[in-house]
């Protein structure tokens, strides 16, 4: 679940290559650095990027209007990466490009810059933005609430088993190999009580593992968990019993 989600230097390319290459075919794959052609812009060549677009343009994207609205500082710069991120589609020609849902407005921005240049614009794909382990705030692994592909299968089926439940939905799309049906007839089941959410979480953290690890990882992760879950506790009626009595009546 967290894959690369800023810039790709050489620095950094080593820690993502594991990611990238655990979803890609390593031999169908091109790993490109926008200084390529960014770094050959000159001024006068990023004055003419910015002439398609209007302020209003800019201002129309969620994140820019309710700042504005609020009287919050919109820095100047924050503009160019839409800019850049538009000049990416157009220096690669790309045919598709593929973003979360907060990314529209750059990906658009691709879109109107191919068509300056009587290019055939891209077709966009959008996704929704996976949670982290709080239920609130998107994955990320600079914030912690993240569930890492290459972390342990116990490790990973422990994280989704403490999902909070708002969080199940976002998961079940996002993650899984479930179709919608699939994924609705579960919630269905839940609503009517025909389903726990412990034992949906079961289902879901088995999903994921099984995703990355493997049936096998899955079914051990889970036999694990079994064995080693904590007891169900033992309530003392009569405070004057005996440790040795205690243990007795538990058992």
């Amino acid at each position: 679940m967290v894959y690369p989600g800023c810039a790709v230097t050489n620095r950094t390319y080593p820690f993502y290559d594991f990611y990238l290459f655990s979803l890609l075919d390593r031999a169908k794959t091109a790993v490109r650095y926008n200084h390529e052609w960014l770094g050959q812009l000159s001024f006068g060549d990023v004055i003419q990027l910015a002439s398609n677009f209007t302020v209003q343009q800019f201002l129309t994207r969620d994140n820019f209007s309710k700042r504005f609205a609020k009287g919050d500082a919109i820095w100047l710069h924050e503009f160019f990466y839409a800019l850049m991120q538009g000049y990416d589609a157009l220096a690669l020609q790309t045919d598709v490009q593929i973003g979360g849902t907060e990314q529209l407005f750059n990906l658009m921005a691709g879109r109107k810059l191919m068509e300056a240049k009587g290019m055939k614009p891209q077709v966009i794909l959008t996704f929704p933005i996976l949670v982290g382990t709080d239920g609130v705030m998107r994955m990320s692994k600079s914030t912690g609430n993240y569930i890492g592909i290459n972390e342990a299968p116990g490790v990973v089926y422990t994280k989704v088993l403490n999902l909070p439940d708002t969080a199940m939905r976002n998961y079940a799309e996002l993650v899984t190999r479930w179709d919608p049906r699939e994924i609705n007839a579960l919630f269905d089941k839940f609503a009517k009580a025909e389903l726990e959410m412990r034992d949906f979480k079961h289902k879901l953290a088995w999903e994921i593992v099984s995703i990355f690890n493997g049936d096998e990882a899955a079914k051990c992760t889970k036999v694990k968990r079994q064995v080693t879950r904590r007891p169900s506790p033992y309530r003392l009626t009569n405070p004057k019993t005996s440790s040795i009595c205690c243990m007795k009546q538990a058992l």
